[in-house]
């Protein structure tokens, strides 16, 4: 049986110099569009599902979409599954940024388990837009795409942070994953 696994995980944190620790960050901005489908090879229907939306509160709900399909219902079987979550989270001190995406199948780990195949496509796009408290702002920040090996899996993911006010590129990341 083919397997395939594919999460991909980006973490911006930035934390404010001691100087502007007073002045707290605060998210202006946060939208996410995107959607997926997810299907196990067992005669059942095609999963899909999508979300697009934004919101503007500071600490504001995650967005979220999810396309899942399992094998008999109850059992421990296989299951495909398409799904993204955007969130962002903001102290008086420190804003973190999360955008996780994965598109699976997942067979049966029991001895005589449900391992039909299967499939699964997902995309997203997100974006943040936050005020920047200070001139000068310590990052940290990961790239993780993960993926079992010898899988056909085709992606891509690029990651862009700008001052906009200053046309200042803060953090540019791309990947591109080709295993087909």
């Amino acid at each position: 049986m083919k397997r395939m696994n594919v999460t991909a995980t980006v973490v911006v944190v930035g934390v404010v110099a001691s100087v502007a620790a007073a002045e707290p960050f605060s998210s202006a901005w946060h939208s996410l569009c995107g959607g997926g489908t997810a299907n196990v090879f067992d005669g059942g229907a095609v999963m899909t599902d999508e979300a697009c939306g934004s919101t503007s509160a500071s600490d504001g709900p995650t967005i979220t979409f999810l396309a899942a399909d399992r094998t008999r219902p109850g059992s421990l079987g296989a299951a495909a599954r398409a799904a993204a979550r955007s969130q962002v989270l903001t102290t008086s001190t420190w804003m973190g940024v999360r955008v996780d995406l994965t598109a699976g199948y997942f067979p049966s780990f029991l001895p005589g388990g449900d391992n039909p195949g299967g499939m699964a496509e997902a995309e997203i796009s997100a974006v943040m837009e936050f005020e920047m408290p200070a001139d000068e702002l310590q990052w940290f920040y990961e790239l993780d795409i993960d993926y079992l090996h010898g899988s056909p899996f085709t992606g891509a993911t690029h990651i862009l942070i700008e001052n906009v006010t200053r046309s200042e590129i803060l953090v540019e990341m791309d990947a591109e994953v080709d295993n087909v």
